[in-house]
């Protein structure tokens, strides 16, 4: 009877439990569905929901034409253009958009082709030469003309001479123009639908027979790629490659796609993407076709037409708005790439670099390239309830079940149950220990060794432990010791028992679910509701809570990548911490440190992790970060976060003293201007939350020196003088980067001009006299403070706020100044390194307004300067800390107040003309000198 059991439970697993690879996981190419999606219709700010076109500019942003008019998308807002604002629109179909080489922009409409010049408005129609007022493909050749597609034929713009010439050619004639491109040679290519493909040289229209005879229908769109490929889509769902006009055309796919083909492009792998217009959209990679439609996360049926930006960003006009695909950081798989479940908890990579993915409900799933097997209670597994997962050092897996423990062999299935010694038959946890020696904990909290094919219990005695306690992980640390997590608390063994640790023992709480030893030894304990602990060398524990940062105190598991940065699970969702930012609180545990918490932005379908079983994360050997959730399995590529987007800016509105000014006019601006703003927004399509702005602002030939402007999307410059300067803005993620921001630059030239010379005769005259007074505050200020702010070169700072003819009364200043000392000098405020002036203001119980006052005319200095000479000062008295000798610079640099190194580096150089380790090493060696010329003193 066994013989025969075992005989149908192999073929079980042979036959019913293998599944085609194909019918899985994709590693290499992902469906659409794996994407992160954003999607805009009119009730987000479209003009219709009904999308032509779409294209992005120069700028980067993104264009649409709709069957309501025109819309630039800058990510916060859309900009309409249609009748209702501008007379131009005689029509309010827009099917088609171009921007040429002078960033002008072009809008064919079914009433006339519309050029935006700037903030001037042309139309174009048959009076002006057009064969036809609707207008349905644009081409830029790139040497200065225009080519227009219109219902009945073919025209061109000069722009040099501002003029439009038709086409009359036989070849041509009151044809339907229905798409454009240029080939390889730069020759153009034109489908008409009463001609089909057309070429023109330069100097004459040709018609290639071998092309039109092989094509057998009109050809809507056309698409030349990177390598000079030129492809073809027709009105009745084939693609052509066209490469050659000398010998025929090839499919580039097989069969029709049962739709008319309305646009092509290329992603940066090389593969096409072809919109459909009634069946959604097609990607060709090779002869591997795959297609999406609405339950992929298209918006409409019908794609008018497909856009990768210069981000990699995929854009799909359809039907029922614009959606917006991207690559995020995570993939999630579900049952739709053919999990069993998508509740998953253990997850395992084995030696062979095979995935064994346990699920709660669903059984186990065994993966790998060639193939997928099931394990389930259908193919022999005592439960479908999956926990713990190990594999030992002969090759087998050890499965948890919630009725027994399992362990596959590679060919056949073996439960252990109470006939073998086990005592209950929910296993949570199975390990095996450097000795060969496998341990297994159940339910109860009974902790067993297997020998003989026989489990036995570890402790002589039972342990006093409630009968739902759990064991969850059994670890073996490098140093050899092995560590239990429980519901009861964290156990470390020994040869005659155990110590056992609990909230009354240090630890944060009660309930352990998971024990982690990081790159440097260090024991990480997390816990249920109660945060992380770190086991410092002593034995006692520094805790991690919600308090201090994180966004939940249920963590379920802990995982390094390869840049040694920390990524956790919780019941919130996947987070990220910098270990530059955990050893910082570690040696201080003060303060909140910076948490990323991702979410569905991101690429994550279910914020929730699950945890309690071992192991409830995995880094795998490609570097490759897996994750259990209650929607799925969640895969990290933590490379990802190295090209996270920090988005470009672009300037939105320039005012000068009130007056707006476009920003290409920011040329010979009057000397006797006070006041440049500038208004900017960052063109953040995915919504990343976590985006700020700092900005320099000098002459062209000065080092940068960066000024943090939190989030504000605005800057205001003043006090500066006649010359040449360039302003820089940058967009940076702050959960993200650490030392220097490496976000995104926008550049912007500005130019002030001089002024007459009797008049700055005269300001140079007053200029000598106010250097006088503001001299006297600088020394005195330098004096009591002993601060170098006033070493610091003045900038713009933040913006500010006082009128020059606003005043403050006397009493009130020496009110603020003297709470001023207090926060800065006692309280030391300065170390945060988020201060703003709001923040201080708040805190020395005044209004900005005032507090600026004080700073600005008082002090003689501005806010961004003044808190620097404070942390310069703090960062000089670090330096010569004994305690601070074995800390590297960027210690001391934290410590004092600043973000980043490379502002500490430039601020403490202006200060003292010193770098901070020539300072260190120059004090030391005069205090040395001191000593060794002092007299001894005699007894």
């Amino acid at each position: 009877m066994k013989v025969i059991k075992c005989f149908v439970i192999s073929f079980l697993l042979i036959t019913a439990s293998v599944i085609d690879a194909e019918t899985f996981i994709s590693w290499t190419e992902k469906p659409l569905h794996q994407y992160v999606r954003n999607v805009w219709r009119s009730a987000n700010g479209l003009p219709h929901s009904s999308v032509n076109t779409i294209i992005q500019d120069r700028y980067g942003r993104i264009w649409v034409g709709t069957d309501e008019g025109a819309a630039s998308f800058d990510s916060s807002e859309f900009t309409i253009y249609d009748r209702s604002g501008y007379d131009v629109f005689r029509s309010n179909k827009v099917r088609v958009i171009l921007e040429d080489e002078q960033g002008n922009i072009w809008m064919g409409t079914e009433a006339g082709l519309i050029l935006k010049k700037g903030k001037k408005f042309t139309l174009y129609d048959e009076s002006d030469g057009l064969p036809s007022k609707l207008i349905r493909s644009l081409l830029s050749d790139g040497k200065g003309k225009i080519w227009i597609g219109t219902d009945k034929g073919l025209a061109s713009f000069d722009n040099s001479s501002g003029t439009i010439r038709s086409y009359r050619e036989k070849e041509l004639s009151d044809a339907r123009i229905m798409a454009m491109v240029l080939d390889r040679n730069g020759d153009l290519v034109i489908s008409s639908e009463q001609k089909g493909i057309v070429e023109y040289d330069g100097v004459r229209f040709f018609i290639p027979e071998k092309i039109n005879n092989v094509i057998p229908s009109v050809v809507t769109s056309l698409f030349t790629s990177s390598q000079g490929d030129t492809y073809a889509g027709t009105i009745t769902g084939e693609i052509y490659d066209l490469s050659d006009i000398s010998v025929k055309p090839v499919k580039a796919s097989e069969g029709s796609f049962g739709s008319a083909v309305s646009s092509i492009t290329q992603d940066k792998d090389g593969n096409l993407w072809a919109g459909l217009s009634r069946l959604g959209m097609v990607r060709i990679s090779g002869r591997k076709v795959e297609r999406f439609e609405t339950v992929d996360g298209l918006p409409g049926k019908s794609v008018r037409d497909i856009l990768y930006d210069r981000q990699m960003f995929l854009w799909v006009a359809t039907d029922d708005g614009i959606a917006m695909f991207h690559d995020g950081i995570f993939s999630t798989y579900t049952t739709r790439e053919g999990l069993s479940s998508n509740v998953v908890y253990g997850i395992l990579e084995d030696s062979k670099g095979g995935l064994w993915v346990g699920t709660r409900g669903g059984g186990i799933n065994y993966i790998t390239d060639k193939k997928t097997k099931r394990f389930n209670e259908g193919s022999g597994l005592p439960s479908n309830l999956i926990g713990g997962l190990h594999e030992d050092s002969s090759g087998n897996i050890w499965i948890c079940t919630a009725t027994g423990l399992v362990k596959w062999d590679g060919r056949r299935l073996s439960v252990y149950d109470e006939r073998h010694g086990l005592p209950a038959k929910v296993i949570g946890a199975v390990y095996e220990d450097s000795r060969n020696t496998v341990w297994t904990g159940t339910i109860g909290g009974r902790i067993l060794m297997l020998k003989d094919r026989q489990f036995k219990d570890f402790f002589h005695e039972l342990r006093p432990v409630p009968p739902d306690s759990m064991v969850r992980q059994i670890y073996e640390s490098r140093a050899g010791i092995i560590w239990i997590a429980t519901s009861e608390g964290l156990l470390k063994l020994k040869r005659d028992g155990y110590d056992i640790y609990s909230r009354k023992d240090g630890l944060s709480g009660d309930s352990v679910l998971s024990i982690y030893e990081d790159n440097d030894r260090n024991l990480w304990i997390t816990t249920d509701d109660s945060g992380i602990n770190f086991l410092k060398e002593d034995g006692s524990f520094i805790h991690i809570r919600s308090r201090d940062g994180l966004p939940s105190d249920s963590i379920f598991s802990i995982l390094q990548d390869d840049n040694e940065d920390f990524w956790f699970t919780s019941s919130r969702g996947i987070f990220f911490i910098r270990k530059s930012d955990i050893n910082k609180f570690l040696e201080n545990p003060e303060g909140k440190i910076p948490v990323r918490l991702f979410g569905q932005s991101d690429g994550i379908r279910k914020m929730e992790n699950t945890g309690g079983v071992y192991p409830s994360s995995l880094k795998r050997k490609n570097g490759k970060l897996m994750f259990p959730s209650t929607g799925g399995l969640i895969e990290a590529d933590p490379e990802k976060l190295q090209n996270i987007n920090e988005p470009e800016v672009i300037i939105k509105e320039v005012s000068i003293d009130g007056k707006r000014y476009e920003k290409m006019k920011l040329e010979n601006i009057p000397y006797n201007s006070s006041q440049i703003d500038i208004r900017f927004v960052p063109l953040n399509y995915l919504r990343n939350e976590n985006i700020a702005f700092a900005y320099s602002f000098g002459p062209p030939d000065k080092e940068d020196v960066w000024n943090d402007i939190g989030t504000v999307e605005m800057i205001t410059l003043r006090d500066f003088k006649p010359g040449k300067y360039i302003l820089k803005i940058k967009s940076f993620d702050t959960k993200l980067r650490e030392g220097e921001k490496k976000g995104t630059i926008t550049p912007l030239e500005i130019s002030i001009q001089r002024s007459p010379w009797p008049e700055r005769v005269l300001v140079g005259i007053l200029f000598l006299l106010a250097m006088t007074t503001v001299g006297y505050f600088l020394h005195s200020h330098k004096k009591n403070k002993k601060l170098c702010s006033e070493k610091l070169e003045n900038g713009v700072g933040e913006a500010e706020l006082i009128p020059e003819d606003q005043k403050v009364d006397p009493e009130i200043v020496a009110e603020v100044v003297k709470r001023l000392k207090n926060a800065m000098e006692e309280k030391k405020l300065f170390i945060d390194p988020d201060l703003s002036l709001p923040v201080l203001a708040k805190e020395i119980k005044t209004t900005t307004n005032t507090l600026s006052y004080v700073i600005n005319r008082h002090l003689q200095s501005n806010f961004y300067n003044f808190v620097n000479g404070y942390r310069i000062e703090e960062a000089k008295g670090l330096l010569l800390d004994k305690e601070y000798d074995n800390k590297n610079i960027l210690a001391v640099a934290y410590d004092s107040g600043f973000r980043s190194k490379t502002t500490f580096n430039t601020m403490f150089k202006k200060c003292t003309g010193l770098t901070p380790s020539e300072y260190k090493k120059t004090v030391e060696k005069e205090i040395f000198s001191k000593k060794q010329h002092e007299p001894e003193n005699e007894n």
